[in-house]
């Protein structure tokens, strides 16, 4: 089992702990102080998917939009632009919640 080492913010203790604290809420055991320690390997993961899914998304939705602009086609611009207002709504919703 992997550990890491953090140190207390407040009285500088080293504490060691499992790589699953990773980003957890831990007590100091010198000083109580309570604080995060380390970092979840998977957030920069879980934004970059996030975001590039997102990406991904409204070039397809831009595209289709802009041709049901130019050649008139009103339902295919309404879709799209319907479909580009829920993905933000969706994707504000996600970042709010993670």
């Amino acid at each position: 089992m992997s550990t890491f080492t953090a140190n207390c913010k407040e009285c500088g203790v080293e504490m060691v702990f499992p790589s699953s604290k990773q980003g957890a809420a831990v007590n100091c055991p010198l000083c109580k102080t309570l604080q995060t320690v380390g970092r979840g390997a998977d957030v920069a993961w879980f934004f970059g998917a996030v975001f590039g899914c997102y990406g991904t998304l409204m070039v397809g939705f831009g595209i289709g939009l802009g041709f049901g602009l130019i050649n008139g086609i009103v339902p295919l611009s309404i879709t799209m632009a319907v479909l580009l207002v829920v993905s933000t709504i969706v994707l504000g919703l996600v970042l709010v919640c993670s």
